[in-house]
């Protein structure tokens, strides 16, 4: 057995590291026949008196116990015997026979049950681990990252229609598809309202959008239900294409103004208009303005405030206007051709979805 020279224990020859204290052992043990450790260690030796014949035995002389060194401040801690287990160091392999205890591993000098140190991950960044997060750092970082691929989502396509009827359908099958009179991936060279690349169809998420593509004449979105107009919105309903232009709130009623001199206002009409729908001619000029007041104004083919008789495409009743929290409101009645807004940023497409470019009327089909 060897002992420890810092702290005594006692260890297996083969032992390398004391299992108490940690401390490289010596690498021979002391001789048995050492007597107390407070003597040299020298051996007593024997000498023959040649006149008596006695024999006299000599003990070597006492000295002061050797002080052992006092083991090293850095050594941590005893964590607490452990027992044998059969299992070998994680980090040199010695196997600690059952039975035994130790707290330090015998054959290297680490915590017997510390598992062995990983290895240094190279890395490049050099901020510590107490600096707080740089969020704009972290942030720059994702911004490199690759981007994701996008899912192009199954089953999607577009139907033409022309006069009530479904023809061509066009499967959306990319990531992104340009529809336009020359270019792109589905194009109509009949269409002369058309721009070479008018609109695009893309993913976003798990739907398809839409969006202009930059196109002269726009990009006509069907109304599902009520919306909102903003001034200067652009209105079509059947061959009709409107500009709407807002005056803002002001009293249901107007009072008839009256000049200092007593003179009144002449016009027509009660009511103050909310606004006004100007018509877009064939050339692009402007045409006839139609009032819409805050209560409601209704325009079609044979019934309503405004009537268009000689547009087929227009239903009896088409499209109402109203005033509604202070803006002005588009919804329509039911018609068979539908009321429809030109797009002003990309929207998104469900199935059943109608949209209109040049004389290109497209449906949204979806799984």
């Amino acid at each position: 057995m060897k002992a420890c020279p810092s702290c005594g224990a006692r260890n297996a020859e083969r032992s390398q590291f004391c299992n108490e204290c940690g401390q490289r052992l010596p690498a021979r043990s002391p001789r048995s026949v050492d007597l107390d450790p407070s003597v040299t260690g020298e051996p007593n030796t024997a000498q023959a008196d040649p006149v008596s014949g006695a024999v006299h035995v000599t003990a070597p002389p006492v000295t002061a116990p050797v002080a052992r060194a006092a083991a090293p401040s850095t050594v941590p801690a005893s964590p607490g015997l452990v027992p044998g287990s059969g299992t070998s160091c994680g980090s040199c392999g010695f196997r600690l026979p059952p039975g035994e205890t130790a707290s330090w591993c015998p054959g290297c000098g680490a915590l017997f049950d510390e598992p062995p140190p990983a290895a240094p991950v190279a890395s490049t960044r050099t901020t510590a681990a107490t600096t707080p997060v740089d969020s704009t750092r972290e942030a720059r970082i994702r911004d490199t990252e690759p981007p994701r691929p996008v899912v192009v989502p199954p089953g999607w396509g577009l139907v033409l229609l022309k006069a009530g009827e479904r023809l061509d359908r066009f499967a959306l099958r990319k990531e992104s598809s340009i529809l336009g009179r020359s270019e792109g991936d589905f194009t109509f060279p009949d269409d002369p309202q058309l721009s070479p690349r008018h609109a695009r169809v893309f993913v976003r998420g798990d739907s398809f959008w839409l969006e202009d593509a930059g196109s002269r004449n726009g990009v006509y979105v069907r109304l599902r239900e009520a919306r909102q107009l903003t001034d200067k919105d652009m209105v079509t309903f059947g061959s009709l294409v409107f500009r709407f232009e807002a005056f803002g709130p002001g009293p249901r009623t107007s009072s008839i103004l009256t000049h200092a001199d007593g003179v009144k206002m002449f016009g027509s009409g009660r009511e103050r208009p909310f606004g006004r729908l100007v018509r877009i001619l064939q050339d692009g000029s402007d045409g006839c303005a139609y009032p819409l007041t805050p209560s409601r104004t209704i325009l079609g083919r044979k019934s309503g405030h405004f009537v268009f008789p000689d547009d087929p495409l227009l239903s009896r009743q088409h499209v109402q206007f109203y005033e509604r929290d202070g803006t002005m409101w588009a919804e329509d009645l039911g018609s068979s051709n539908g009321t429809l807004v030109r797009a002003t940023a990309a929207v998104e497409l469900k199935s059943g979805s109608v949209f209109r470019m040049g004389d290109v009327t497209m449906e949204v089909t979806a799984p």
